[in-house]
């Protein structure tokens, strides 16, 4: 294995150190103060550790299989033999697999996994049309019932992930460009007013103090009960004011401090890192805005400083089901030639039964399905979302149809945010400080 494919895995396990570092900062930004459990706390902050681990798998994934190939000559590269390239990507396999596996066990769902298991030893896919005729396609295809029956149940882990995906993933990223653009500012009207309020109040509390200052005359009734209330309402103001200015230096902000250095990695796996973390903190804005709801009730309120454990459970739970959904999304929407081949090309040209395009560089092409599987590996991240959907396709027909509600639920929720009066929270930041 050449030096490149030990850099790259050095670069995941940096990057899953930090995403360790961004989980720990993450709980804690939501996270009850007052009402904060040891086990949940390390129960959240490993779960969806190994959830970004699996992951950020796939930039590694892609890099690894794009390795294999010389890009000026369109053949493998003289150590990518076969034995070398299974054992490469039996590596990122067993990795997925230690994730799935971490991800899902649990005696209720272990219970459940056996019964899907079972179904899906039964379940059969549909024969490929006449006019598909594949190499590709056909190496998906064989394997054992028991692998089968494996992506079936791995297969029934994207489906509550893909609701996650529309119901929060969805108005959470349109939610982000208001957000970046109304944060600041609204930042900056909510110290202003509290500071005019504190303003008030403290005049207030003088002058009742100065009243009485000149003589040794008691407090009257409503004077002690004004004077009380303003007291209070000192309190609650200077909580808001600490509130407002811990909020200039927003969490994310030093996260994005930590991951500054990163950025002399590899382009596309940082690039890859990226969308992955907007489309998780997406999820969390949406989350945060909802709230997690059975109907309309809603069960857990997702509030900075203020969240209980179950609800820090339930947040966890949702952004680990999305993490499955946005695999599918980035391997079979967002870049589905990237991340199937990564930047392998193949030489199309052969001379006496030999490829080669010493001098026919134009008939180097990018790989896709059709290309030659001797030359053009697959990534086991896209050979796992396909195998899931080729074998059955319902999995596929759900798949499809989720990433078009997706995308009207991202539109209504843009236009919705567009012309919506901003949300009024100063009553409800006011009993989150009083319960404080």
């Amino acid at each position: 294995m050449p030096v490149a494919n030990y850099i790259a895995w050095a670069i995941y396990a940096g990057i899953f150190l930090t995403m360790g570092l961004f989980s720990v900062g993450f709980i804690k930004f939501y996270q009850s103060k007052r009402d904060a459990s040891l086990w949940v706390t390390i129960v959240t902050m490993i779960t969806l550790t190994i959830a970004f681990g699996m992951v950020t798998l796939i930039p590694l994934d892609i890099f690894l299989v794009s390795n294999t190939v010389d890009r000026h000559t369109g053949l493998k590269k003289r150590w990518a033999d076969g034995d070398t390239i299974y054992w490469t990507t039996l590596i990122v396999q067993v990795l997925y697999y230690a994730r799935v596996k971490a991800l899902k066990y649990s005696s209720l769902f272990g219970i459940f996994g056996i019964l899907l298991y079972l179904f899906g030893l039964f379940v059969k896919p549909n024969t490929l049309p006449p006019h598909i005729n594949l190499e590709w396609f056909n190496n998906l295809l064989i394997e054992s019932n028991g692998a089968k029956a494996f992506w079936f149940v791995v297969g029934c882990l994207f489906i509550p992930g893909m609701i996650v995906f529309i119901i929060y993933t969805a108005p959470g990223l349109s939610l982000v460009f208001f957000k970046l653009i109304k944060e600041k500012r609204r930042v900056d009207r909510e110290h202003e007013e509290v500071n005019q309020k504190l303003i008030k109040v403290r005049e207030q509390q003088r002058m009742i103090e100065h009243k009485y200052a000149a003589s040794s005359a008691a407090l009257s009734t409503h004077d002690h009960a004004t004077l009380e209330n303003l007291n209070d309402e000192e309190r609650i103001l200077l909580r808001q004011l600490s509130s407002v200015e811990e909020e200039e230096h927003h969490f994310l902000q030093r996260m994005l401090v930590v991951l500054r250095p990163f950025k002399l990695f590899p382009l596309d796996y940082v690039l890859m890192v990226g969308i992955i973390l907007q489309f998780f903190l997406a999820t969390a804005i949406g989350i945060s805005r909802i709230g997690i709801k059975f109907l309309w009730v809603t069960l857990y309120r997702i509030k900075k400083k203020s969240t209980s454990p179950q609800g820090l459970l339930m947040i966890t739970s949702l952004l680990t089901f999305a993490l499955f959904s946005f695999t599918y999304s980035i391997t079979s929407s967002l870049a589905p030639g990237y991340t199937h081949f990564g930047s392998q090309v193949y030489c199309n040209h052969t001379e006496g039964g030999i490829r080669d395009c010493s001098f026919e560089t134009d008939k180097i092409f990018p790989c896709d399905i059709w290309a030659p599987t001797e030359i053009c590996t697959p990534t086991v991240t896209s050979t796992l979302i396909d195998r899931i959907i080729l074998n059955t396709p319902t999995f596929g027909f759900i798949f499809y149809y989720s990433q078009w509600l997706f995308l009207v639920t991202f539109i209504l929720g843009f236009f919705i945010n567009m012309f919506k009066s901003p949300q009024n929270e100063e009553e409800q930041g006011l009993l989150d400080y009083v319960d404080a």
